[in-house]
């Protein structure tokens, strides 16, 4: 097929391009990671110092994400509505910590 350009000299339509592969978000790379039981996601959150407990439902913080101590920069417990008293833990062990999300708790 032909499209027509200014000028009146018409010129061969392009090709329909590809579509890309989409690359799936880190949001549907969650499921699989929380099939990993604590202990297992502990060992990554020690590498790389986020401790990611969002929308767990959670009724309580899980003694892992504190045996993580200072390698611990970000904790989100966001989206765990279970989780009403805070001061029981022991936040000092996380004396590295910069960023504490607990947002919808």
């Amino acid at each position: 097929p032909l499209r027509a350009v200014a000028g009146g000299a018409a010129k061969p339509a392009r090709p329909p391009t590809k579509l890309r592969k989409t690359v799936p978000s880190a949001a549907a790379a969650r499921p699989a990671a929380r099939a990993l039981p604590i202990a297992e996601r502990a060992k990554s959150w020690a590498k790389t110092g986020i401790v990611s407990l969002r929308d767990e439902a959670l009724d309580a913080l899980p003694a892992e994400a504190f045996g993580v101590g200072a390698s611990a920069r970000i904790l989100d417990a966001g989206g765990n509505a279970g989780i009403e008293c805070l001061m029981a833990y022991d936040w000092g062990s996380l004396s590295k910590l910069r960023t504490l999300r607990l947002s919808e708790c």
